[in-house]
This record gives C-alpha cells, sequence and structure tokens, in this order.
C-alpha cells in the first residue's frame, strides 16, 4: 500500500467513523441492509466493486485488474431516516494525493424522473421516457439539493475542502442485471420516501 494511500485511508475512516453516540448507533442499526443495497445500487456502488460490511455500514473497494487504474474506496453508511445516505470516499490515482469526498444523498428531494433509450439520448437530452418504460437504459432523477459533497484533496496547497451540490442522479441499465436491480432498488425507496414520480 502506497503512502498517499496509505493516509486516504486513514483520513477515511476517522471522518467516516466518528465516535458514535448511543442514538446515532441505534439509527445505524436500524437502517436495513436492504435500504443499503438499494443506495449501493442507485449510486453504481453494487454492481462492479466487492463489498465488505460490518452489520449497520459497508465498504466498496474497487477491483482493480490494471495497476495504473485509479483506485477507489467508498464507505456508506444509512441512518434513522432511511431516505438519507451519506457516503465517505477516497479516489486516487497513481503517484498522486488521494481526493477525500463526503457526499449526503437525500431521496426526499426527488421532484421528477426522466428516462432515456441510451446514454446519447440522455445526454442530449432528446426522446424522454417514462421511468418505467420497459426501453429504458438510463434514468435521471431530479431535485433541487439532491446530493451535496464536500471534496478536499490531499495534495492540495489550500488544505480547504469544495462544497457542491447536485440537482440530479443519473442511474444506468444498461444490462439485464443493471436494470434488475435498478428496478427493484427504485421501487423499493420510493415506497419509503413517498417519491410520487416513481409511481407505476
Amino acid at each position: 500500500m502506497g503512502k498517499h494511500w496509505a493516509v486516504a485511508v486513514l483520513v477515511l475512516g476517522s471522518l467516516a467513523v466518528p465516535g458514535l453516540s448511543p442514538s446515532h448507533a441505534q439509527e445505524l442499526e436500524g437502517a436495513s441492509s436492504m435500504v443499503r443495497d438499494a443506495f449501493a445500487t442507485l449510486l453504481g456502488l453494487e454492481l462492479e466493486e466487492g463489498v465488505t460490511g460490518d452489520g449497520s455500514s459497508d465498504i466498496y473497494r474497487s477491483i482493480l485488474d490494471n495497476p495504473d487504474a485509479p483506485r477507489l474506496l467508498t464507505y456508506l453508511e444509512v441512518g434513522g431516516n432511511v431516505c438519507r445516505a451519506r457516503t465517505a470516499s477516497a479516489l486516487q490515482f497513481p503517484g498522486k494525493w488521494a481526493v477525500l469526498s463526503l457526499t449526503l444523498t437525500d431521496l426526499r428531494q426527488v421532484t421528477r424522473a426522466v428516462a432515456y433509450g441510451s446514454l446519447d439520448d440522455m445526454i442530449a437530452e432528446r426522446k424522454p421516457l417514462q421511468p418505467n418504460d420497459p426501453d429504458a437504459r438510463q434514468l435521471v432523477l431530479e431535485g433541487i439539493g439532491l446530493r451535496c459533497t464536500r471534496r478536499l484533496s490531499l495534495g492540495s496547497d489550500t488544505g480547504k475542502p469544495v462544497s457542491t451540490c447536485s440537482d440530479r442522479l443519473d442511474i444506468a441499465m444498461t444490462s439485464e442485471a443493471q436494470t434488475t436491480h435498478a428496478r427493484k432498488a427504485l421501487a423499493l425507496m420510493a415506497e419509503k420516501c413517498g417519491i410520487t414520480v416513481l409511481a407505476n
């Protein structure tokens, strides 16, 4: 393990696993693995990465076939409010300092959902489909402040985090497995979070 990556893992651990109060610990216990799995699917963590967990949170590590590829480590937890998930991730390119990101995704903010038949259609915002259309291959959830992130580069001269918010979440459904997992996750979270725009 390189020095820069080791530092990133230590810092990520300190950010992602603070001293838990009893009430916080109870919140984490209340988040079922089914909900965490649903968030993992919607955030693109499930299908391409290896996962380990401790019963209240999950850690995803990128599986590398190429040693020159960037490494990604993501910690996912869901507290007492099942509609909100927090992720803490470290992304490192070979020979570079890692970039740490803390992101809060709040599905209660979703006010619009639109699907597309291909990635090109999504990029061009053409030929929109209903979210439950069987021909959908890309799905976009939209809402003000849907995902907010604080990002810090360990190699930054300023040492100051940068905060941004995104009003959309893109979900790929290009394979049968992705579609099955995404539909299941969307149905679960639509029910739990009252996302009416996903109602069939």
